[in-house]
């Protein structure tokens, strides 16, 4: 008896969509980018000034609206969709839209290659309205889920001289649950395409409800006419500048990739990290690529060009590529006909023509930059030879390190008391406050799991101190012995010995200064154990409430003067706690450490550009900037 055979099923639109939507669409965000995306290239080919974003109502209607020519409302000329508008089509059918052909097509495009933005947010949206002004006329489609509900009509005369396209949808809960947008990253994306595309204007208005219940009102309009001159002036807010900002537009022509545009903006200041940020047709490609590739290796070559034809530095062999950018803040943005991304997350592109580019024009731009102002080209080298001497000073400092018992491939933090346990995945390390707390933590610690480094006092300012200065410093040195990761060039994540750090201090201003100091070294020289999502803080209880209840006490801890201040404490004996050493063992493991009952925050990082904005405005050398945010916003602290 032959075997059953399995049987080959069809999956079409919009169904295809609806059953597998994160082959296509990543979040409710991106929805409303893909929408807006097709837009901006209405602006990127010339036709189109600005654009409207709004989310309104309690069902959160999205309207995305420009100023562009409108959809095209012409038959298609395909005859499979011959009985449809083009509109229809670019809505309906995957693969159909204005990026392929060459007569009328967009030169560049933003966002998405295949034609599948539009009709796959058709396909998961309960409805969607296409309003299409042109020609004279206003013309209207309704869909739901994907299906043409009311086909193309004429509705009535456009106003006088408008054209464009509005685009109305609800999203399908049947498809997308509980999940919701996320107006913060909603409003950063607009502001970025407004720096990206200079002199477009994005409005973005919401009247809506959060995903808590609680009204969202906003009114915001982007337009930069810099474009990202200003961005760099944005990201570069709180920072001591040592140099102006230096921007320019060059479209170079590729025998393969046609007409590549490149922009280009950088400034640099006295910090001693780089911040570059890349884009490819208004995409993010937070990863990299080629593009990234080019502009290192082209201002790393101007930079040693300008340091020879100048004398500005002697011994030009002690430069290396990354002293040639410390203290660098950059945009690269990119604009391509035809980009190759890597993998679906089009976070990176591999494309030698564009590094070749890239690099030629930088090289050039930088070069010239340096040679026409001696003042200012003298600050730069002057920043460029103190970075390779503080790196080659960090050298020697690791190698001694090295060579050391103390040193950091040596053995465990004196101090350390380490859990039995060797899986990583099931060990954590509580980093306290000093030695009396961690007296405390130990006697009240689970020994299996969970292990103990005191560190007393207040760790070295990673903003404001060179590498050599922080694999040198005891303290950290004692941390990253504990770690057993590494950092710098040596890190290696799969060498860590917990994947739950956790920072526990005292529930004060000291405490709270002190979480902020470690929090900077992780962010700066430990990145991706935050990103790996293994970096947590403690929550000790601020107050502990106690009363006789009977032959019993019963107590009740507090975590904030607010949850005091709602609460009634008449009977209760209050106790404020200054500091975790006045906790007994099991009233620590009760409230802070014990797995089942405790509270802890995991650290992540949602937006880098703001993470990189506060932590220099708030921890590093910019004391003016500093100060000026204090005095802004220090009636904001209880």
């Amino acid at each position: 008896m032959a075997a059953e055979q399995a049987q080959i099923s069809v999956l079409r639109f919009p169904e295809c969509v609806r059953l597998r939507k994160e082959m296509y669409l990543n979040n409710p965000d991106h929805c409303i980018y893909e929408i807006v995306d097709n837009s901006v290239d209405e602006h990127a080919a010339g036709r189109c000034n600005a654009i409207a974003v709004a989310i309104v109502g309690a069902n959160k209607e999205v309207i995305v609206e420009d100023d562009g020519n409108g959809i095209p409302i012409a038959p298609h000329k395909d005859p499979e969709y011959a009985h449809l508008s083009q509109a229809e089509v670019a809505y309906t059918v995957l693969h159909a839209g204005g990026k392929f052909g060459k007569a009328g097509g967009y030169k560049t495009n933003t966002g998405g290659l295949h034609g599948v933005g539009a009709s796959c947010v058709n396909a998961v949206s309960e409805t969607l309205n296409l309003v299409i002004n042109t020609e004279g006329g206003q013309y209207q489609v309704d869909f739901s889920k994907g299906i043409i509900v009311n086909g193309l009509s004429r509705i009535g005369d456009a106003e006088e001289g408008k054209t464009g396209t509005e685009v109305h949808f609800v999203l399908d809960k049947e498809i997308w649950d509980e999940e919701t947008f996320d107006f913060k990253k909603i409003e950063k994306r607009i502001r970025q395409l407004a720096y990206l595309n200079p002199g477009l204007t994005l409005l973005l208005y919401l009247d809506t409800i959060d995903e808590e219940g609680k009204e969202v009102k906003l009114q915001k309009t982007f337009c930069y006419p810099e474009g990202i001159k200003e961005y760099i002036t944005k990201l570069a807010k709180g920072k001591t500048i040592i140099s102006d900002t230096a921007y320019f537009v060059k479209k170079v022509t590729d025998d393969k990739a046609g007409d590549i545009e490149v922009s280009v903006a950088y400034t640099y200041t006295d910090g001693y990290t780089q911040d570059i940020h890349c884009f490819v047709n208004n995409i993010s490609t937070e990863a990299g690529g080629d593009h990234l590739t080019g502009f290192k290796m082209g201002s790393y070559k101007a930079i040693e060009r300008y340091a020879l034809e100048s004398g500005a530095i002697k011994d030009v062999k002690d430069i290396e590529s990354d002293d040639a950018r410390e203290g660098m803040i950059a945009i690269i943005s990119v604009k391509v006909r035809e980009p190759k991304f890597e993998g679906q997350g089009k976070s990176k592109i591999k494309m030698p023509d564009v590094r070749n580019a890239v690099k030629q024009v930088v090289e050039d731009f930088m070069f010239d930059y340096l040679s026409q102002d001696a003042v200012k080209s003298k600050g730069i080298m002057e920043k460029v030879l103190k970075a390779a001497k503080a790196r080659l000073a960090a050298k020697r400092a690791r190698e001694a390190a090295r060579g050391q018992k103390e040193g950091m491939e040596g053995g465990l933090a004196a101090k350390l008391a380490d859990c039995t346990e060797k899986d990583p995945a099931l060990c954590e390390i509580y980093l306290v406050e000093g030695d009396s707390a961690a007296g405390s933590c130990k006697s009240a610690r689970c020994r299996k799991t969970q292990a103990i480094l005191p560190v007393f006092g207040k760790i070295l300012n990673s903003e404001k101190s060179r590498y050599e200065l922080v694999i040198t410093n005891p303290k950290l040195l004692d941390m990253l012995k504990a770690l057993k990761c590494n950092i710098g060039e040596d890190f290696n994540i799969e060498k860590l010995r917990y994947h739950k750090i956790i920072l526990m201090s005292d529930a004060d201003v000291d405490g709270a200064h002190i979480q902020c100091l470690n929090l900077v070294f992780f962010y700066r020289y430990l990145r991706p154990i935050i990103e790996a999502g293994y970096l947590y803080i403690a929550c000790p209880p601020l107050f502990k409430l106690s009363k006789k209840v009977g032959k019993k006490e019963e107590v009740i801890y507090l975590f904030s003067k607010e949850e005091l201040e709602a609460f009634d404490t008449e009977g209760y004996t209050v106790q404020r706690y200054k500091g975790l050493g006045e906790m007994n063992p099991d009233q620590l493991w009760d409230t802070t450490m014990n797995p089942e009952t405790r509270k802890l925050v995991r650290v992540t990082i949602s937006d880098y550009e703001l993470a990189e904005e506060y932590l220099s405005l708030c921890m590093g050398p910019n004391v003016e900037a500093r100060k000026a945010f204090i005095m802004e916003n220090g009636s904001l602290v209880a």
